[in-house]
């Protein structure tokens, strides 16, 4: 699966080192059936608008951005059978461990670039 380093422009921070679902079955799959994010993990799923945790095991940090890469909106905390609310607008979301938002102080109308990882 592709990996990029996602880089909140705005504020010059690296949000996450994650891997990007871009294929049916990956986008539909997510998180599911992993224990946990490690710190600077994260999972780009795109196009996304809405997101779930049902079935998860763990809370998430999400954050919704558009085709050019602004932060629309941010769910901080999301626990275990939840569902996001539907953002139109969003191209994509970025999935973080919880917590990630507060201290990397990411928030709508932010700038994220997302960077390929070559391995």
């Amino acid at each position: 699966m592709e990996k990029v380093r996602i880089i909140n422009k705005s504020n010059n921070t690296v949000l996450a080192y994650a891997e990007v679902a871009r294929k049916t079955f990956p986008r539909m799959r997510g998180l599911l059936g992993r224990e946990r994010l490690s710190e600077g993990e994260g999972l780009v799923i795109t196009p996304c608008s809405s997101v779930h945790t049902v079935g998860m095991r763990f809370p998430i940090d999400v954050i919704f951005f558009d085709k050019q890469g602004r932060i629309i909106a941010v769910t901080r905390n999301m626990k275990p059978l939840r569902i996001s609310a539907w953002h139109p607008r969003a191209a994509g979301v970025l999935e973080v461990a919880a917590g990630t938002v507060k201290d990397l102080s990411a928030r709508p109308g932010d700038e994220l670039v997302l960077w390929p990882v070559m391995e």
